[in-house]
């Protein structure tokens, strides 16, 4: 680790957790791909940023499940709904896709990897603003799933803009959209860190920790957010903004010459 974790650094870094976990709770992305270059540009190892973002994610994806659902964002216990169906298929599938990543990561060009990032989800951002839908299908999800979790576990982020904008082109509603991405995080950021955990070890749980602590402490908050967006088509242009910027984003930390991934 290239910094020091003093306590200044500590509480920095949870205020930042914070911030980008109500964003990402609330419109169902920003955590990681915010968070990624951030940290990294004050210092910090990547193969430490990474692993550290699954696990503060694997909590407040839980977190955010429990509040979208008390919110009435989502009823996970609607059986009529596909809402149950989407977050297995997209967390099997991430898993798998999960362990692979990891696994081959020290051998991808990470520059096009962070590239590639970018393009998506910033096309996804303008389609969203575009109003396009397409008709829903399993095979758009099971894309979906595997493309987002190969983001995820390269990178920190990437995921929630690719699976909530990608359910919501396909045709689903925005704050189920939103309340799933989160739900299909915690299986994706869990398994992420284990592989991380064993295949290169970590060298402290305390930036973490901190992490987990202050996103997991804003998830009812954005998750009424959420649910005050009252008009479906209002949620959508948000998410779509929010994905344009993050791609715009991504691209340019790119142009500027600092790392996004690991």
């Amino acid at each position: 680790m290239a910094i020091e974790l003093t306590l200044a650094i500590i509480i920095f870094v949870m205020i930042l957790a914070f911030g980008c976990e109500y964003i990402d709770s609330a419109l169902g992305m920003g955590y990681g791909t915010i968070m990624s270059p951030v940290l990294i540009l004050l210092g910090f190892d990547p193969l430490l940023v990474v692993p550290s973002i699954l696990f503060s994610e694997a909590f407040s994806g839980f977190s955010s499940s429990i509040m979208h659902h008390y919110h009435k964002n989502i009823d996970f216990t609607n059986k009529e709904e596909k809402h149950l169906k989407v977050v297995y298929l997209i967390s099997g599938l991430s898993v798998v896709a999960t362990i692979l990543t990891v696994i081959l990561v020290v051998n991808v060009p990470k520059i096009f990897v962070s590239a590639y990032i970018g393009i998506i989800v910033l096309l996804m951002g303008l389609l969203l603003i575009s109003n396009l839908r397409f008709a829903f299908s399993w095979k758009k999800i099971t894309v979906i799933g595997v493309v987002s979790a190969f983001n995820k576990t390269i990178s920190g982020g990437g995921f929630g803009p690719l699976v909530t904008a990608g359910q919501v082109i396909s045709g689903r509603e925005t704050k189920p959209s939103i309340a799933v991405t989160g739900a299909c995080e915690i299986a994706v950021c869990v398994v992420g860190f284990i592989m991380y955990f064993i295949l290169n070890g970590i060298e402290t749980f305390i930036l973490p920790i901190a992490m987990a602590i202050a996103s997991v402490s804003v998830t009812p908050l954005a998750t009424f957010t959420t649910k005050q967006i009252k008009k479906d088509v209002l949620a959508r242009r948000l998410v779509g903004v929010v994905c344009a910027v993050l791609g715009v984003l991504t691209i340019l930390s790119l142009i500027f010459g600092f790392k996004f991934s690991t």
